[in-house]
């Protein structure tokens, strides 16, 4: 994945985060999908991811996060370890 400006990088992660307080139902996937498209509007390398695993009960849940520049920019830190990941999707950055 190519060089990320990690001052963007960090910036598009704060907005998101901080909107998301604002705005209701506001859950990882949208969350995801929004760091993804601003990320790729500022020209960084963003990947959309999307996991599944079970919950502490044993329960089916599924995750989506950001990656930029080898870490997560949204979804928190600890997916990797929650989280088997699904394969990876091309996005159209028309």
């Amino acid at each position: 994945m190519a060089n990320a400006d990690e001052g963007v990088v960090d910036a598009v992660g704060w907005a998101v985060e901080t909107a998301a307080r604002y705005v209701p139902k506001a859950n990882c996937l949208p969350q995801a999908l929004t760091a993804q498209v601003l990320l790729l509007r500022c020209g960084q390398p963003a990947a959309f991811r999307l996991g599944v695993g079970r919950d502490e009960h044993g329960r089916f849940e599924a995750h989506a996060w950001v990656e930029c520049g080898g870490r997560v920019v949204v979804g928190g830190t600890d997916v990797h370890a929650r989280y088997a990941g699904l394969p990876d999707m091309e996005w159209d950055q028309r």
